[in-house]
């Protein structure tokens, strides 16, 4: 071989070296080793599993990333190589579901500081998952994206598109915050639809906000409530109705087959001829809810509908506390949905209101859980499964949330007492667990922020 080739050789051989050093004949690329995550052990605690069985002592849950992998009652299942946190004397219940919050209808910057302190607030008081039934989406999407990534401290949360006739838009004020900047009812999260309107082309605008459901709001009738219902479902999208959308009463909407109906103290609607006159002798006082039947046929035929098609009830019954629109307001409401819950309806919990940091210790979904026990009858394991597992399946994510089984996420809260015998205990918060991550209730320090009412 000359000296010219080897030269050229030697030349191509460096220079190849030079840009690839690792490429050496004969070893190949040297990679890191990943580093082995450990798996996390909640040890010796008694689980509620948010199914409405007895509680289990004695049980150790494992956990790997955002999941649980494994429920135990032998300890020598457990990993001899794990992360192991022991709460002996402790109870563990699904992350708590609060079905119906207003997260934020204002997109500027000091509303979102109190939205995030509210979240936050929420997220140390034991909840996990919201679904929100009517805010600005526009500023929801982003709160909504960076809890589902775990970059804010944060339930995660699942939001509507509000849709409503156009009457209910120019007549009702609290439209107008959501839809700041853009023309009124024509925003893909707050719509004014009527019988006029391309309901494919709509609900395919109201997907496009990133909604993962339809608030039905009012305004339509039965047949506008069925094509709704009808065309979202089609598009995959989950219907929320309120009970009554005027004209449309309570057995309009059952009709439908919504997936979830709002706020227990509409059923009345079902009991009167005309919606005016409801609101006339209620804005008077003039109803005696005491002497009202309870089990009205008319009411008795529509709770049997939705629970023949397992239509979710969202009462609000703490919304009903805070009125009072005549004698016996609030235990007529309490009482119905002691009815519906016998005649099994599945009910989920929601507020209405998360309740402000500046306000309650603890967010207002404790409220709410231990009225329906206290005033509805339920059963402290039954109105845990309400919280938990129903509200999963609410939002349409019951295949991943609700309950503590293998393979769902490791949402969780610890309590230092046990709910199952006095549902007050849910309040007695020692850690929440979020997607795998722990937010120890005693470190909680809330964000400052200035309500706006």
């Amino acid at each position: 071989m000359s000296y010219l080739i080897r030269s050229l050789l030697s030349t191509c051989l460096l220079g190849i070296f030079l840009l690839h050093p690792t490429l050496v004949i004969g070893q190949e690329e040297q990679q890191e080793p990943e580093e082995e995550v450990l798996p996390v052990v909640i040890r010796n605690v008694t689980l509620i599993d948010g199914n409405g069985g007895e509680p289990r002592s004695n049980v150790s849950i494992l956990m790997a990333e955002d999941s649980i992998i494994g429920i135990v009652d032998n300890e020598r299942d457990i990993p001899i190589e794990s992360k192991i946190y022991d709460y002996s004397g402790h109870y563990v219940i699904p992350g708590l579901i609060d079905a119906h919050v207003h997260v934020t209808s204002n997109p500027s910057e000091e509303p979102r500081i109190y939205s995030a302190s509210s979240l936050k607030h929420a997220l140390y008081g034991g909840i996990t998952t919201v679904r929100d039934l009517a805010s600005d989406a526009r500023s929801l999407a982003s709160f909504a994206r960076d809890a589902l990534l775990d970059e804010i401290e944060s339930p995660d949360i699942y939001y509507s598109s509000f849709i409503a006739h156009p009457d209910f838009f120019e007549a009702d004020k609290r439209t107008l915050q959501p839809s700041r900047g853009a023309v009124l009812g024509k925003t893909s999260h707050f719509l004014a639809i009527d019988e006029n309107d391309d309901l494919k082309e709509a609900i395919a605008y109201a997907r496009g906000s990133g909604a993962t459901g339809i608030k039905i709001y009012a305004g339509y009738d039965r047949e506008m409530m069925r094509k709704l219902t009808e065309e979202a479902h089609r598009q995959g999208m989950k219907v929320w109705a309120h009970t009554a959308l005027i004209p449309a009463k309570p057995s309009d909407v059952v009709a439908a087959g919504p997936d979830s109906m709002i706020h227990i103290e509409m059923f009345i609607y079902e009991l009167f001829d005309s919606a005016d006159e409801v609101d006339k002798r209620r804005g008077e006082q003039s109803i005696d809810y005491s002497k009202l039947k309870v089990d009205d046929p008319a009411i008795v035929k529509v709770f049997k509908e939705m629970a023949e098609k397992n239509v979710i009830l969202d009462p609000t019954l703490i919304s009903e506390k805070r009125l009072e629109h005549g004698e016996g307001w609030f235990q007529y409401n309490a009482d119905l949905l002691r009815l519906a819950h016998k005649m099994g309806v599945p009910v989920s919990t929601g507020t209405d209101n998360l309740g402000s940091p500046n306000e309650y210790y603890l967010p207002t979904l404790f409220e709410e859980i231990e009225s329906i026990v206290e005033f509805s009858g339920f059963t402290p394991l039954e109105a845990i499964t309400s919280a938990t597992l129903i509200g999963a399946k609410s939002i349409g994510i019951e295949k991943t949330h609700g309950t503590l089984e293998v393979g769902k996420k490791a949402n969780m809260v610890i309590l230092k007492a046990d709910p199952s015998k006095n549902i007050h205990n849910i309040r007695e918060i020692k850690v929440v667990i979020k997607n795998g991550k722990f937010y120890e209730r005693a470190l909680y320090t809330p964000i400052q922020a200035h309500s706006h009412e």
